[in-house]
């Protein structure tokens, strides 16, 4: 994603499915939010613990910067 400066790992507090293609996870457990340069949101969607690790890994080896605050409260 172009221009793209952040990814935001938030803790998911609500019923939701996992978004990712044949996950067998039903329930996620973390909200994904993209955020461009000056923090506004470009896109948000929910995960598994296990997809949201890869979700980490992918985007940190593209030297984007990943906030994790699901432990924050």
């Amino acid at each position: 994603m172009d221009g793209t400066a952040e990814v935001e790992l938030l803790r998911c507090n609500y019923a939701a499915r996992c978004r990712a293609p044949r996950c067998r996870q039903y329930r996620a457990t973390t909200i994904v939010r993209y955020l461009e340069e000056r923090g506004h949101l470009l896109r948000q969607f929910e995960a598994c613990d296990e997809h949201a690790g890869l979700i980490v890994r992918r985007e940190q080896l593209r030297g984007m910067t990943v906030r994790d605050i699901r432990g924050s409260s």
